[in-house]
């Protein structure tokens, strides 16, 4: 007779949630490389050996918590892009494109720079490597769309660029958490760059 496979419990469910945002704490805090399943056992409040019961080893830990934090930073980007479209000017845009950069600077798990250990991580990892390219592909893929249904005579350019922008702030000023002056900043950089490109879908592109 073939065995029969039990779905999950909600406990047990919500207890994977749990570990899983404890090592995304710990590799934001510390570094992936500080990352154990001891470590993790400890901070998470878990037994270790319980730790198997969930992750068949470290890899598969670490591929699962960054598929968990691309799937809440791609809702955080829909939820973002919704917010552009219904935007009435290029400054309106800024505000809500500033609004995520900084909540993600601001995050007080270090989710934001937790991402960059993977993604730094996905150059030696294919697993991970195939992850990060899907992501940025749907990231490209909400503000494409978003662009285009704005009017943009280029939108999968437009869409580049705006990743490019966005990435270098993130850059920039992962080491330290933004104050009000950097938050200004961050605003003005974003509103020149929605200004120039919201100037642009408004004549039409040289034969």
């Amino acid at each position: 007779m073939p065995s029969l496979t039990v779905p999950p419990s909600r406990k047990g469910i919500e207890r994977k949630s749990h570990i899983l945002d404890t090592a995304l704490r710990i590799i934001g805090r510390d570094g992936l490389s500080r990352l154990s399943m001891r470590s993790l056992a400890t901070e998470a409040g878990t037994p270790l050996g319980a730790l198997g019961y969930y992750f068949s080893g470290k890899d598969e830990l670490i591929r699962e918590a960054f598929e968990a934090h691309l799937d809440r930073e791609l809702r955080r980007v829909a939820q973002t892009a919704e917010a552009i479209e219904t935007a009435d000017s290029a400054e309106d845009m800024a505000r809500h494109l500033a609004a995520f950069v900084v909540e993600g600077l601001t995050s007080p798990d270090y989710n934001l720079v937790a991402e960059y250990e993977f993604i730094v991580e996905s150059s030696r990892r294919p697993g991970l490597a195939r992850s990060s390219r899907a992501w940025q592909l749907s990231f490209r893929g909400q503000l494409e769309n978003t662009f285009a249904r704005l009017g943009a005579f280029d939108p999968a350019g437009d869409a580049v660029l705006m990743m490019a922008v966005l990435a270098g702030i993130e850059i920039d000023r992962l080491a330290r958490r933004p104050d009000a002056s950097a938050i200004a900043e961050i605003h003005a950089v974003l509103s020149r760059v929605t200004t120039l490109l919201h100037s642009s879908w408004a004549v039409a592109p040289p034969a």
